[in-house]
């Protein structure tokens, strides 16, 4: 017999979400140890192009050190630096003798864990506010905390996960028009402190959230909505720049001439291809990766799957396969979420947006996957969901597959980061 007191946490709204959150927070945690002893902690470029040793320094890192790199990323560091020390601080009191590099790997290994998992579990809540079933909702948590790209950013120090957690944040609450305003205001601010581009979905969003409102009062709480967020920032930025004071404003034009530098406008000359491997990003590769190669970049050496050849996906051609069937069962219940929510065309908006800001901006996708992942992920959801109400003698099989996608991305991309590791290491 189950005792009384859990029996009631059982019935919490709260239950499932917590045991998300636990469940995947060690799940990332174990991951990440393929990842600990490999040069992401103390070198920059070397898978990606992501800033991972940079990164490291903006979560765990000393006040006066160098805080340079922050355009891109607005207030990440005044968020995430003081949360990192403290639990450099709660390591230290567990360990004796400990370098200082070992103690600042366990902090961002912490940090970087439960934010990963709180994207999970954020998106479990979102796909129940959208009538997802229950079951369904939580197996596809599962392939989205199991993919290749969430597995990698919430076990490798970077700012990209995070980023997925504001996202993940910023479409709940904007579902959910009975949360406060507060709610909605800090979903939107700490979206856009995390990535300068974000202001873009943050307005998107905010259009969703209040779409059903008279057009006057709707325009003057999309201003306020706006102006607070923006506000917010700049102060951010200011007090952040206050307390480390090596860090950049991200409104100047330094840093805006510095990101320019990422933009390629010769991709134009070759949209087939360029689309092609984008696409590849969005709905293949940040699901089951692709075998992980050496490419050169800027006479810079790194592991990459930018190039996603025949070579590098057939090795995982099985699982791909599985998952393409989850596709097709999607596309085929798409036209069953006619008329679109004003939330299913924000998701929709966003990835376009996404879809033409990376085709010209950045050099490798993988890097900015974590973005719309979890927008693929949803859409995919509501639109096999939608079938499946229609076909309920479908359902046996579908949550057969789901769950053998499921477990098959997890051997996969765990081994992945195996290879990655090996690969930066040698």
């Amino acid at each position: 017999m189950i005792p009384a007191p859990l029996a009631k946490c059982a019935r919490s709204p709260l239950f499932t979400p917590f045991l998300i959150l636990a469940g995947f927070f060690l799940f990332y945690w174990c991951a990440a140890q393929e990842m600990k002893s490999s040069p992401v902690y103390v070198r920059d470029d070397v898978v990606f192009r992501a800033d991972t040793c940079r990164a490291l320094k903006d979560m765990t890192g000393e006040r006066d050190k160098g805080h340079a790199h922050t355009s891109g990323h607005p207030n990440f560091l005044i968020l995430h630096c003081p949360l990192g020390n403290l639990i450099e601080v709660w390591v230290k009191s567990r360990t004796i003798g400990m370098k200082k590099l070992d103690v600042a790997k366990h902090a961002s290994i912490i940090l970087t864990s439960l934010g990963g998992a709180a994207a999970a579990a954020l998106f479990y809540c979102l796909l129940l506010t959208h009538g997802v079933a229950r079951l369904r909702a939580l197996l596809f948590t599962g392939v989205l905390g199991c993919s290749s790209v969430q597995m990698f950013y919430a076990s490798t120090p970077e700012t990209y996960i995070f980023t997925a957690l504001g996202l993940t944040a910023l479409a709940l609450v904007a579902s959910r028009r009975d949360a406060g305003g507060f709610w909605w205001q800090a979903a939107a601010v700490y979206s856009w402190a995390i990535l300068t581009t974000n202001i873009v979905q943050v307005g998107i969003w905010s259009l969703a959230r209040y779409w059903q409102r008279p057009f006057l009062p709707m325009v003057l709480r999309l201003v306020k909505v706006t102006a607070i967020t923006i506000a917010a920032t700049v102060a951010l930025s200011y007090l952040q720049l206050a307390v480390y004071p090596k860090s950049l404003l991200f409104f100047t034009k330094e840093a805006f001439s510095h990101e320019s530098g990422w933009i390629y406008w010769e991709r134009l000359q070759q949209p087939f291809h360029f689309a092609r491997i984008l696409l590849q990003h969005m709905f293949l590769s940040n699901i089951v990766a692709p075998e992980p190669v050496v490419t050169t970049v800027f006479d810079m050496q790194m592991a990459s799957i930018e190039a996603g050849s025949w070579e590098m996906i057939r090795p995982s051609l099985p699982l791909l396969g599985l998952w393409g069937v989850v596709l097709a069962t999607a596309a085929a219940g798409f036209r069953h979420l006619w008329p679109f929510k004003p939330a299913v065309l924000a998701a929709l908006g966003t990835l376009l947006f996404e879809f033409c800001f990376f085709f010209l901006f950045g050099h490798d996708r993988m890097l900015y996957a974590a973005i719309w992942t979890s927008t693929i992920v949803f859409l995919v959801a509501l639109s096999a969901d939608a079938w499946l109400k229609r076909h309920p003698k479908f359902t046996t099989a579908a949550t057969t597959l789901l769950a053998v996608v499921i477990c098959g991305e997890a051997w996969h991309n765990w081994a992945f980061l195996g290879k990655i590791a090996r690969l930066v290491t040698e």
